[in-house]
């Protein structure tokens, strides 16, 4: 995905460290008003992007709500997290072994600094260059995942939140800073995985499958796609079937290009893999993203399933 439109990547590398108060009931985590506790790891990965050396956003806490009220979670100083690093299953705990109160939970809600200030607190690094990176009403609303889930006493969850870069981050044409600079959105999609009932798809992908293509360098262009359910592939714009995750094809040591898909929900799917992601600008429809080697692709929790691109 063009980093010039919507491309970029970042690392997160945080443990919240915070106070938790429920709304609803006045008091800490010890304060259940008589229902029973589970506990929570939350943890954060992301999808790369193309063209950007960091993508650094600053957060300054959680909410979380449920049928009691909203747990709200401040950091004593902001967290300035740089996702780029967070790719082919690694990630970051949000929060480690956290106490909720038994009951269902309708959304999380991810604090940050990212408005039209002037201020880099978060920002968008291209070629050596920092831009101001804004969230719309980022103090107001943050990063909201409007996923329900449940929590029953005794339980051990264990969430993936997956920030796909590729479709996240915009670059609106004819709009500049103060100083002329470009400006950058972040308007993230964002799935809420079970970690622990997730599975992965990995595999090599040999670039003759590209053969008679126009192709951007590997670095850039090469990437495979992910899409629920029996789909014909098409290039991120908004619009279905949008991938619902990326994955850089990226050197092992072995000189192999390999890709790797993790926390991905039990399911049939559909892959494809493309020569051109640096062009793929989310808001538009690309007719210059083209796709190859399309298979239909079953994950199964806590499997690895392999697939190789092969000419």
């Amino acid at each position: 995905m063009a980093v010039s439109n919507d491309k970029h990547k970042y690392h997160l590398g945080w443990m919240l460290v915070a106070t938790l108060g429920l709304a609803a009931c006045g008091g800490g985590t010890g304060n259940n008003t008589g229902n029973g506790v589970g506990h929570i790891d939350l943890a954060i990965t992301d999808a790369p992007i193309d063209g950007a050396e960091q993508v650094v956003v600053t957060f300054t806490g959680v909410e979380i709500h449920s049928d009691l009220g909203v747990y709200t979670m401040d950091y004593a100083s902001p967290k300035t997290i740089d996702l780029l690093a967070l790719q082919g299953g690694q990630r970051e705990l949000l929060l480690e072994n956290y106490e909720l109160v038994e009951g269902n939970h309708a959304w999380i809600r991810l604090k940050v600094n990212a408005e039209a200030d002037g201020v880099m607190d978060s920002y968008i690094r291209i070629n050596g260059a920092d831009y101001e990176l804004r969230i719309p009403s980022g103090s107001k609303t943050g990063l909201k995942l409007n996923t329900p889930f449940a929590v029953t006493d005794g339980e051990q969850l264990d969430f993936t939140i997956d920030f796909d870069l590729r479709k996240s981050v915009h670059q609106p044409r004819g709009q500049t800073g103060p100083s002329g600079a470009p400006v950058y959105y972040l308007r993230p999609t964002l799935r809420l995985v079970d970690t622990n009932e997730s599975g992965v798809i990995a595999g090599q992908l040999d670039p003759q499958v590209f053969a008679g293509l126009t192709c951007s360098a590997p670095e850039l262009g090469y990437a495979v796609y992910l899409y629920e359910g029996a789909v014909t592939p098409d290039d991120v714009d908004g619009v279905d079937p949008d991938p619902i995750t990326t994955a850089a094809v990226t050197l092992d040591a072995g000189s192999n290009y390999v890709y790797t898909l993790p926390f991905l929900a039990p399911g049939n799917y559909t892959l494809a893999a493309t020569c051109v992601a640096d062009l793929d600008e989310s808001d538009t429809d690309d007719a210059a993203v083209d796709f190859v080697g399309t298979v239909p692709v079953t994950v199964t929790a806590g499997t690895t399933t392999n697939h190789d691109f092969l000419p």
